[in-house]
C-alpha cells in the first residue's frame, strides 16, 4: 500500500522578515493600481452616464420638436377643411362665372363672323354702285 508522506503534506509559514518594507511597498502600489484602475472605471462609466443623459435630451429635444410639427399640421389640416368648405359653396359661382365667359366667347366669335359678313356686303354695295353709275 501506499505510504503517506507527513511532511511533504505540512505547510510552511510564511516568516516576516526584514523584507516587510518590500510587502508594504507593493502594498503601497496594489493600492495606487486598483485607485487609478477606480478612477479610470469611474471616468468611463460617468462618460456614458454623460452620452445617455446626450441622448436623452436629444431624444426630449426630438419629441418636442415632433410635437410642435403635429401641432402645425393639425392648424393646417383645420385650415384646409375651411378652404375646401368656401370652396363647395363658391363652386357654383365658378361654374356661372365659366359659362358666363364660355358664352362671351361664343358671342366674341359672332361678332367677328358678322363683322366680316358685313364688310363683305359694303364691298359688293360699293361694286354696285359703282358699276350702275357708269
Amino acid at each position: 500500500m501506499a505510504e503517506i508522506n507527513e511532511r511533504a503534506s505540512t505547510s510552511v509559514e510564511p516568516t516576516l522578515s526584514p523584507t516587510s518594507t518590500i510587502s508594504d511597498e507593493a502594498h503601497r502600489l496594489s493600492d495606487n493600481v486598483f485607485d487609478k484602475i477606480s478612477a479610470f472605471v469611474n471616468g468611463q462609466i460617468q462618460g456614458t452616464i454623460d452620452d445617455y443623459k446626450l441622448l436623452e435630451e436629444m431624444n426630449n429635444v426630438t419629441a418636442q420638436r415632433y410635437a410642435d410639427m403635429k401641432q402645425v399640421a393639425a392648424t393646417v389640416s383645420d385650415r384646409l377643411s375651411q378652404l375646401n368648405e368656401k370652396y363647395e359653396t363658391l363652386r357654383p359661382y365658378l361654374q356661372q362665372i365659366d359659362e358666363i365667359d364660355s358664352n362671351s366667347r361664343k358671342m366674341e366669335e359672332a361678332v367677328v363672323l358678322l363683322e366680316n359678313y358685313v364688310t363683305a356686303l359694303e364691298t359688293k354695295l360699293k361694286k354696285f354702285q359703282q358699276n350702275q353709275q357708269s
